[in-house]
């Protein structure tokens, strides 16, 4: 399943408003999550659990160096989450 850019950027926007008191008028595309959106590493490995819940794969924090800004983390997001590697296969039962 290939996973839009909307789709992903609309999924963290609310992950970040409802679990991180983030508000959505911060969530612009040149907000740094950390001096902008005041997360710290633990947060953002929070974030990676809800996302990883939320899309069924496993994402890692070394998935997202140097990523700073919204934009990047989501651009970023988008790439891993379409990569076939990381796409899981459902099994019919």
């Amino acid at each position: 399943m290939e996973h839009n850019r909307d789709y992903v950027r609309e999924t963290l926007c609310t992950l970040l408003t409802e679990n991180f008191r983030v508000a959505n008028a911060s969530l612009t595309p040149e907000a740094d999550l950390f001096t902008d959106l005041s997360l710290d590493s633990l947060d953002i490995v929070d974030l990676l659990s809800l996302l990883n819940q939320k899309f069924n794969v496993f994402l890692s924090p070394s998935d997202f160096e140097g990523c700073r800004k919204l934009a990047q983390f989501e651009v970023r997001l988008t790439q891993v989450l379409n990569e076939p590697a990381r796409q899981t296969t459902e099994k019919s039962e």
